[in-house]
């Protein structure tokens, strides 16, 4: 049975970094399903914004959206949330879509958010992904100017590689700035450089997936031990785990008391045999697989050629991964379950497996050979 409490406003968290002036809930409610328009109601809206205003109340103050986010309606909502006094104490993070980095597009993008959130500013404006075809000199002078006009007040990147970071981060004059990226205690990948990095540059590192998006784990007798000793479920171990890192976790529910454990993990002190525990027992090993042994039977595209045009849109799209492959990106790996001689796509992961693995035949048509996770494992 999860950890609960009464009032739990008390057990939040709050990172407080001299570069930025609001203190960071450690504890992000990321606003990312909501839907688009179309599917919309009042009586559902309504609810979102009930809940919006329940996770003030359990102490968060910062909220995560992106104007791909239905379309740009997860905004909106959020905008209808966080109107009026609502506003100045809480922290809005909004992220531009890769294909509206320029000058010319980012403006409107950025106007568009702005109407949507019903503000003036928004607090953290990020790239979602950065674009190969815009140099980062180009999009900063875009960011700095937003900045000077009041209409951001900080800005960064999103699943950006770390040769990435490093450049922006220079060409910004060394400047604190806000990275976001995957990080969870299965994928851990960007503590080979990338955290490390951030943190000792007085940046504002955001964990997005904390939870690895909820995939199914099998317990073991001494995970079970655990759960007992803290009277917790899995997942508020694995938070409490990323909570020892100085990140601001971002997580995607609404479910009440889902959110309400997600709070309480925050009162989760592991000692220091069981965060090793821990990462012994959800450490998977990376391993290379044919790419032509993974099952694409829900991939748009059916050729190299299908994938270059990206009639579907998709954003990024396989070409624009594979412009970042040719300038050094190193993907994370592939998330894949063993099926018999062949391999599936973890569920829930698909269709950016999917892009990463067509990326890979544009950039590296003669090698079939990929990093993966297989997830069986755990």
């Amino acid at each position: 049975m999860a950890l609960r409490a009464g009032k739990l406003a008390c057990d939040m968290r709050y990172i407080e970094l001299p570069a930025f002036d609001n203190r960071i809930s450690r504890i992000a409610l990321g606003v990312n399903k909501t839907g688009n328009k179309n599917s919309a109601t009042p009586e559902k809206e309504s609810r979102r914004v009930s809940f919006y205003h329940e996770a003030i109340d359990l102490g968060i103050n910062f909220f995560d959206t992106a104007e791909l986010y239905g379309g740009g309606y997860s905004e909106e909502v959020l905008g209808k949330a966080l109107k009026g006094s609502y506003r100045y104490d809480n922290i809005i993070c909004t992220k531009f879509n890769a294909k509206n980095s320029s000058k010319e597009k980012i403006q409107t993008s950025l106007e568009g958010s702005l109407r949507r959130l019903k503000t003036e500013y928004v607090d953290l404006y990020l790239a979602h992904w950065p674009n190969p075809n815009v140099p980062f000199d180009n999009l900063l002078e875009s960011l700095q100017k937003f900045k000077k006009q009041g209409k951001i007040r900080s800005f960064g990147l999103s699943n950006a590689t770390l040769s990435e970071i490093e450049r922006f981060y220079l060409l910004n004059d060394s400047q604190p700035c806000v990275i976001e990226n995957e990080y969870n205690i299965i994928d851990r990948s960007v503590e080979d450089g990338i955290l490390p990095f951030v943190q000792r540059s007085g940046c504002l590192f955001l964990s997005y997936s904390p939870l690895a998006q909820g995939i199914a784990i099998t317990k073991n007798k001494e995970i079970d031990i655990l759960c007992n000793k803290y009277r917790c479920t899995i997942q508020q171990l694995f938070l409490a785990w990323i909570h020892d890192r100085d990140v601001v976790s971002i997580v995607r529910t609404m479910n009440s008391n889902h959110l309400q454990d997600n709070v309480l993990s925050l009162t989760i002190k592991l000692e220091t045999h069981e965060k090793q525990l821990l990462q012994d027992t959800f450490s998977l090993k990376k391993i290379k697989v044919n790419i032509e042994s993974i099952n694409l039977d829900k991939s748009p595209y059916v050729s190299v050629q299908d994938a270059i045009e990206n009639f579907q849109d998709l954003i990024p799209s396989p070409l624009m991964l594979s412009n970042r492959i040719d300038r050094g990106y190193d993907f994370s790996p592939l998330r894949l379950v063993k099926n018999g001689n062949r391999y599936d796509i973890l569920n829930g992961f698909g269709m950016s497996e999917i892009k990463k693995i067509w990326a890979w035949k544009i950039s590296r048509p003669y090698d079939n050979k990929m990093d993966a996770y297989i997830y069986n494992d755990l």
